[in-house]
């Protein structure tokens, strides 16, 4: 193994430490010590988008994911990065295209199905994430998130006894999900349980989750 490499490797070693200390600038810069003495060095590039994905340097962080994909090119991780940096710049179509990419090169890759369902809820394409976050949950059926999220989908189809089911469900799973108590009591509001509502309600208040007031006053 040559210096060059084993040096380039220490760099990477020392870059690593320092994230895992919260040491996020000197992570950076580690790392680009690494790659300029390993201009090839895919996971260096990878894990110096990470570090910049935590600095709010986005853009620095998908040229990163770019450069590691265009070494790396059935790296599924590195698409789901690069999708999720580019949902902080609002890219949403683009990062649905990493996100199915993603998916492509791993069908079972549970988080990117996650990922992509969020942003297909967000604009109205709720069938579609219907199906990403039934995927995902089939994939890791112990996710409270992926029934929160599901439920929402559901709800936002006027489909409440689904999304009731699917609420209850992250809730068994994480009794304190302060969201799923929110969500699931508005469901009850909706198919006119109003004392269910009240104490879905109440709950997520205990939970430090801030309830609309309409939605208090719908209880009485």
């Amino acid at each position: 193994m040559s210096q060059t490499k084993n040096n380039a490797t220490d760099w990477f070693k020392s870059a690593t430490a320092k994230f895992e200390c919260g040491d996020f600038h000197g992570a950076v810069a580690d790392h680009t010590k690494a790659i300029d003495l390993n201009p090839d060095f895919a996971i260096a590039y990878f894990f110096r988008g990470i570090a910049k994905h935590e600095l709010g340097d986005y853009q620095g962080a998908i040229a990163d994911y770019t450069k590691e994909v265009s070494l790396q090119p059935d790296d599924a991780g590195a698409f789901l990065n690069r999708g999720m940096a580019k949902v902080q710049l609002l890219d949403h179509h683009g990062a649905i295209a990493d996100f199915t990419k993603a998916i492509d090169l791993n069908p079972d890759y549970a988080e990117a199905y996650n990922h992509r369902g969020i942003i297909k809820a967000e604009f109205g394409n709720n069938q579609e994430a219907l199906a990403d976050f039934t995927t995902e949950i089939d994939l890791n059926p112990d996710y409270a998130e992926a029934y929160n999220n599901r439920g929402i989908a559901s709800g936002k189809l006027e489909d409440y006894q689904k999304a009731l089911v699917d609420f209850s469900m992250a809730i068994s799973l994480k009794p304190n999900f302060a969201q799923a108590h929110l969500k699931r009591g508005f469901a009850y509001l909706m198919l006119h349980e109003k004392t269910k509502a009240q104490e879905d309600f109440k709950r997520a208040l205990e939970l430090g989750l801030r309830v609309p007031q309409k939605f208090l006053d719908m209880c009485k």
